[in-house]
Parts: structure tokens; sequence; C-alpha cells
């Protein structure tokens, strides 16, 4: 832990089946699917490793429309996380990242496996967001003793009126090198690539 931020080097996942598949192109429409791309998804998932980053920042104040102001000096501009964040007592950030996914994907199209090396980088997007729910349930078990809860929504920097740009104040507040994750100060993207960012609240709850 480095100034309040919990760091997690192998967080328990399990992605989706359904999400995969549907990311692979397969639709509930269409029938089941084969069984050895299941068969696929479920040893792939069980070869990546998840890890992530996880850090509680108060809020001060905010300010409608679209305003919110974090104890860290952190100024918000989103009509989206304002809604998202107004009511709550802290701001979470938490990142998640599948370090071994680019080098076991171009292990499979080395191998002349493409449809193998299609999946694993399915099941790698799958994973990174499942660590998100991971770092949720786990942190959420413990803050619950308080009477506090997250929001049952979290925003990622790139959606709705979320600048992508807002990743690079995530990346920094969680100090994400530390985890060999790197993000580029112009497109703001992240590497490796199957990472994810994200915003929840934290509020009380009955």
């Amino acid at each position: 832990m480095t100034a309040g931020i919990t760091y997690y080097h192998a967080l328990p996942v399990k992605p989706p089946v359904e999400r995969v598949l549907l990311r692979l192109g397969y639709k509930k429409s269409s029938g089941p699917p084969p069984e050895d791309v299941v068969s696929a998804i479920d040893r792939f998932a069980s070869r990546l490793r998840v890890c992530g980053a996880f850090l509680r920042v108060p809020i001060t104040g905010t300010l409608s429309p679209g305003s919110v102001f974090l104890g860290d000096g952190t100024a918000i501009s989103s009509e989206g996380l304002f809604a998202l964040l107004d009511g709550c007592l802290e701001a979470a950030f938490l990142g998640a990242s599948v370090p071994d996914a680019p080098a076991l994907v171009a292990e499979r199209f080395g191998a002349n496996a493409a449809d193998e090396a299609v999946i694993l980088d399915a099941v790698a997007a799958q994973c990174a967001d499942a660590g998100l729910d991971s770092i949720l349930s786990i942190q959420g078990a413990l803050i619950r003793h308080s009477g506090l809860g997250f929001t049952r929504r979290r925003f990622s920097p790139g959606y709705g009126d979320v600048a992508l740009s807002f990743q690079k104040t995530i990346f920094d507040r969680l100090m994400l090198g530390k985890l060999g994750m790197s993000i580029d100060e112009r497109s703001f993207m992240l590497s490796p690539e199957k990472s994810v960012l994200a915003v929840a609240g934290v509020q009380t709850i009955a």
C-alpha cells in the first residue's frame, strides 16, 4: 500500500462467457457456440493474471451542474460524474490490467493459431473489466462494516462526457507505474492495451 493506495497483483476474476462470446460476434439467436470456443475461453481465462489498484479520495464539494472537488486537489468537470458522485462521501479510483495478454496473444499468432489469438484477446478485455468488479467486491466487503458501499454504476474515461484525458489523473493518483503500466501523454492511451480505469462513488448505505 502506498499513500492509501491498495495494489493487487493477482485478482480473482471470472470473465462472463456471454460477454466474451458477444465480443467474438456470437449471438444468442444464433444458437449455442462451438464447444471448442467455450473451452478455449475457460482455458485462457485461467492463464491470464489480472492486477489492479484502488484508492479512496474524500469529496470536499460539488457545484451543479457538473463540478466535483476532491480532497487531493482534483477538480472534475463532468455532468455524468457529478450525477454519479453527488451525495457521495468519497470518490473511488480504480484500475485493472492484464499484463501478460500481449505476449500470450503474440505467442498464439506466432504459432499460426490466429483463431485462438482472437479468442485470447477477447478474454483479456473482459478479464480487465472483471478485475474492476473484483476490486469493488473485495473493497465493498471491507467498507460495509462501516456502513458504506459503492455506487452501482462506475464511469470510465472516454465514456459519456468523461474526457479521455481524465485517464491521466486516475493513472497518476493510483501511481500505476508501480504495476508496470504506462500512459501516452498525448493520446492518453494505456499500456498494456488490456487495461481499464474507472471512478465509483462511496456512499452511506442503510
